[in-house]
């Protein structure tokens, strides 16, 4: 065999030389059509499953925000579809015979009842499809089977947020609880992994829970409101809500929702877990005036939108947090002895409503949302660095001038 030869069979599977042309070659054709079907096949299955596993993943993600930024409560398919009635009714597309003219009082009441419901939704649901495009992109236009599985997935990603900020917050405030106990050795300390020792029955946990009208220290008030006894039931308005805990029934308003729990929590669950080191939690109202600590991220464009929102996160999740962590619910729910926290957490958002013709109340609360937004985001701390910095650079700059002025002389 000539070396031109050799080469070429080398250049052929082991089995050519052997294998006449004919039936066999046509049947190793067919087994690697076969083969590569059958890669084709596999290859494109596992892209469809990676795809598939990409868009649970996403919609989960998404999911995640709901709880945090519009709805502690209203599951996610409830919440679009009362948005969706708050639209209608808005668009007058809801039957024209059902306005309702002829409802007694009782029903007229409940009618409003639910149609603030839906608004409220709606507003809900707005604020997440702004922040949040491709929410929108998930519910809109779906069949009605489809949209039941993309609610799940949504429902999923919220529930499973909301657990984590629970979860992350309870050790938290056990300790920040505790500390308040140095000033007093008749409490027994708050557990860090246990709630069920927390609530009215431990003396401290209970105080902070409630309401500012009645003396916690008196042991009949104390009674009575261990009891759930009528006209002493826990409120929006707890001590724990109040700058130093302390207020004044006949100012509701006053240092409320400044209190430096409040504050540790906010830190807490939307900055880091060790930004609220920089909060005193024995502080009082003089003490919660002025900024409380300084990040240097607080330009980027992360805090800038979280900055935005100060105000949504602050009536929508955390008062609600806090009052739950001092409770001793086992679990994230609608109420536990006493204390409705759903309804405390709608009349939170309700108090933010505040009509333009109420200018006094706008600017309790607009000074409210800016003491806020001064004690996450103090720029005034970065603007008095960056004066510092040019005085410095000005001093400088003085003394040069004047070495050169004395040169000169000489």
């Amino acid at each position: 065999m000539s070396p031109a030869s050799q080469d070429h069979d080398t250049s052929l599977p082991p089995s050519s030389d052997d294998t006449p042309h004919g039936s066999s070659s046509n049947s190793d054709d067919s087994v690697m059509a076969a083969r590569y079907y059958r890669l084709v096949q596999a290859t494109s299955k596992a892209k469809h499953k990676r795809d598939d596993s990409s868009d649970k993943v996403s919609l989960t993600q998404l999911g995640r925000g709901i709880r945090k930024k519009v709805d502690c409560f209203t599951d996610v398919e409830d919440l679009i579809v009362l948005a969706d009635k708050a639209e209608g009714r808005c668009e007058h597309l809801t039957d024209p015979e059902d306005e309702g003219e002829d409802l007694d009082e009782e029903a007229k009441a409940q009618r409003a009842k639910n149609e603030a419901k839906e608004d409220r939704a709606f507003e809900s649901v707005r604020i997440f499809c702004t922040d949040c495009p491709n929410f929108t992109q998930s519910i809109n236009n779906q069949p009605p089977k489809q949209f039941r599985k993309t609610c799940t997935k949504l429902q999923r990603g919220a529930n499973d947020a909301c657990s984590n900020d629970v979860n992350k917050l309870k050790p938290a405030v056990a300790h920040w609880v505790n500390v308040l106990l140095t000033t007093s050795t008749s409490h027994l300390a708050v557990d860090p992994e246990d709630r069920s020792a927390r609530g009215l029955q431990h003396d401290k946990c209970g105080e902070l829970l409630s309401p500012i009208e009645h003396d916690w220290s008196d042991p009949g008030v104390r009674a009575k409101i261990r009891s759930c006894e009528e006209g002493y039931e826990l409120l929006m308005f707890a001590w724990a809500l109040y700058a130093g805990y302390s207020g004044d029934a006949s100012k509701l308003e006053a240092g409320y929702l400044k209190s430096p729990l409040l504050l540790k929590t906010f830190k807490h669950i939307f900055t880091s877990p060790s930004s609220p080191r920089g909060v005193d939690v024995l502080g009082t109202e003089e003490d919660n005036e002025l900024p409380l600590s300084y990040r240097r991220t607080s330009q980027s464009g992360a805090c800038k939108a979280l900055r935005k929102n100060v105000a949504a996160t602050l009536h929508m999740k955390l008062v609600t947090l806090l009052l739950f962590a001092l409770s001793s619910a086992p679990s994230w729910c609608m109420s536990h002895q006493g204390m409705d926290f759903s309804a405390i957490y709608y009349d939170i958002v309700d108090y933010f409503k505040v009509d333009n013709d109420d200018k006094e109340t706008k600017a309790v609360v607009q000074d409210l949302l800016r003491w806020w937004n001064e004690c996450v985001f103090p720029e005034s701390l970065a603007s008095s660095c960056r004066k510092g910095a040019t005085a410095a650079k000005g001093k400088l700059q003085e003394q040069r001038a004047a070495h050169l002025a004395l040169a000169d002389l000489n």
